[in-house]
């Protein structure tokens, strides 16, 4: 069984929400979801950015990939809601 059948078998179901995790995919992720996009079996692509948020040197900056940093503004630490 392979991603292009389940989404396949998903759509003639009328499911169109799928969580696919392609952490291990490598460089092969633009060309497969192009793949999908062409042959309609998606609409949308939610990508999480920075699963992983380190601090930087630099005061309310946040390192993106090691190389370059996004300062934030009125970032404040708050408590869960219990």
């Amino acid at each position: 069984m392979n991603l292009e059948f389940i989404l396949q078998l998903l759509a003639q179901r009328g499911l169109c929400n799928v969580l696919v995790d392609f952490r291990e995919a490598g460089g092969d992720i633009s060309l497969l979801l192009n793949n999908f996009l062409e042959a309609k079996l998606l609409q949308k692509i939610l990508v999480e950015l920075l699963p992983i948020w380190t601090m930087s040197q630099g005061p309310c900056d946040l390192a993106f990939g090691g190389s370059q940093s996004f300062p934030l503004k009125d970032m404040e630490h708050k408590e869960p809601v219990m």
